[in-house]
């Protein structure tokens, strides 16, 4: 799925002529990183309503160190990422300890204290009429193309960090924290330290995203710090399908480019996108990718004629537990009762591997 989309994209200049397109897909691009990266957070379980902080946090970085200090992109893009890092350390030490809905209202808070610090630090931030003049990445960035393949280079780039990390020992880890942070900590997994981690790398990539935006529209005021554009972050991830790879991906693509297919029908727009977000919520309330991948089982099985008990892993399925082929949860053995084996001894609450 991953390849297929990536060849499309590596194409895309070459094949479309509308400038609007490929704009709309840097924006897109964009919004992969910010999903992806709140993704993390969901990976542990965490739901948090501040990414829009680190993300405006990176874009105001590197637009001050550029703009008015005539810092070089590539050292101001680079400061952006560890600005937000250095401030997701700071929130994440202060409430990561913190659960449910207290950690959310926090991460709420955080994100409109630093939108109003934006909003009347005037000698700084130039207030609501915003920094100008924002400087390209190099002068050679005439047009939308080399933005283009600059984000999709951050995409990449992105996803196969994130692939390595869910097939290592800290995406075993944090897949275990999801499931029963308790259990996890019992075999001596620290539910804090990963959490932590995962808020580092997740504020490290949105302060990245907000370095591109700033210098990709070559404008920045305090509207990126709305918190609609939060919403539509957690929009994208869940309903692509949380705590998968993939999933995020198709949300981020549908969510952006769903809303400019929309505007045919003008003032009716926003009534059908909701009306759509409502029907995908009740229908795959899995999310996208895991919808499509009981679709394509089907038809793979209709096709064959044969039924595959296959069980698709959490990472790339369901947030929480494996399914099988057909949609369905894996049927308990039928020879285990009351917690017994088999064999006679008793079954394993949890088990982890490879750690």
């Amino acid at each position: 799925m991953l390849a297929g989309l990536l060849a499309v994209a590596v194409l895309l200049p070459y094949t479309v002529s509308d400038q609007f397109i490929i704009r709309l897909a840097i924006q897109s691009g964009i919004f992969i990183l910010l999903a992806s990266a709140h993704n993390i957070l969901m990976k542990v379980g965490l739901l948090s309503l501040g990414p829009v902080a680190f993300y405006g946090l990176g874009a105001y970085v590197s637009a001050i160190l550029t703009t008015r200090y005539d810092v070089p992109f590539p050292v101001a893009f680079l400061a952006a990422g560890l600005g937000a890092t250095a401030a997701g350390w700071i929130i994440g030490r202060l409430t990561l300890r913190l659960r449910a809905a207290y950690f959310v209202l926090v991460t709420l808070g955080f994100a409109e204290c630093f939108r109003l610090v934006a909003l009347n630090w005037i000698d700084m931030t130039n207030g609501p009429m915003g920094i100008t003049a924002v400087p390209p990445p190099a002068r050679w960035f005439v047009g939308y193309v080399p933005y283009f393949y600059f984000i999709l280079f951050l995409v990449v780039l992105t996803l196969f960090g994130l692939y390595r990390m869910e097939h290592s020992t800290i995406g075993r880890a944090m897949q275990a924290i999801r499931q029963n942070e308790l259990l996890a900590g019992s075999v001596g997994i620290s539910g804090f330290r990963y959490m932590l981690l995962a808020a580092l790398l997740a504020s490290f990539i949105m302060g990245l995203a907000g370095s591109f935006y700033a210098h990709f529209f070559q404008f920045l005021g305090p509207e990126i710090l709305a918190f609609d554009l939060t919403i539509a972050i957690v929009v994208m991830v869940v309903a692509g399908g949380r705590a998968t790879l993939i999933g995020p991906v198709l949300g981020a693509i549908v969510f952006t480019v769903l809303p400019e297919v929309l505007r045919v029908v003008q003032v009716w727009r926003m009534a059908i996108f909701g009306l759509l977000l409502m029907l995908m919520m009740l229908f795959m309330p899995d999310g996208i990718w895991p919808a499509l991948q009981r679709l394509a089982q089907r038809c793979f099985e209709r096709v064959t004629g044969r039924r595959t008990p296959a069980v698709v892993p959490s990472s790339f399925g369901s947030p929480s537990e494996g399914f099988a082929a057909d949609g369905s949860r894996p049927p308990v053995p039928t020879s285990v009762e009351h917690g017994v084996a088999p064999t006679g001894r008793s079954q394993a609450l949890l088990t982890v591997e490879r750690l």
